[in-house]
């Protein structure tokens, strides 16, 4: 088993309890909100939340009137996301089944964390190549442990 199939099912395991630990956690991180509500005035397409979790990320996108598709290796999580998001696929960041140049944006919130370097090189080229050339990339990871 791969360690993204390892990783998928550990959060399918643990989907609900991390649903309930960080559904709210945007409560406390105002600097987050700022951004994702400056990402979500701006731009005009759709918005991929990768490595959505429980699809919490995605949300507050979508709250301001963006299409958001959550993506999200466990089904899990992407049947939590689909609940908030209206739309989530199970697939991995480095596969994704979206036609070249057709997303506006990415939110990747504290999912890259588990990629080798080699994995996050791939992850990069695959968001380069789904974004439209003015896309952005709104990426986030914690330090430590």
């Amino acid at each position: 088993m791969g360690d993204e199939h390892l990783a998928a099912a550990a959060y399918g395991v643990v989907a609900a309890d991390y649903e309930s630990r960080f559904v709210d956690e945007l409560r406390t991180k105002p600097r987050d909100c700022e951004l994702l509500d400056e990402l979500a005035a701006r731009a005009t397409g759709p918005v991929l939340d990768i490595g959505s979790g429980p699809g919490h990320i995605g949300a507050r996108v979508r709250s301001a009137g963006r299409h958001v598709v959550a993506f999200d290796l466990s089904g899990a999580m992407a049947a939590a996301a689909r609940r908030r998001v209206g739309s989530a696929v199970i697939a991995d960041m480095i596969h994704l089944p979206i036609a070249t140049a057709s997303v506006a944006d990415i939110v990747a919130f504290n999912s890259v964390i588990h990629l080798s370097r080699t994995q996050l090189h791939h992850a990069m080229v695959e968001f380069s190549r789904v974004l439209i050339p003015e896309g952005t990339v709104l990426l986030s990871a914690h330090e430590g442990d």
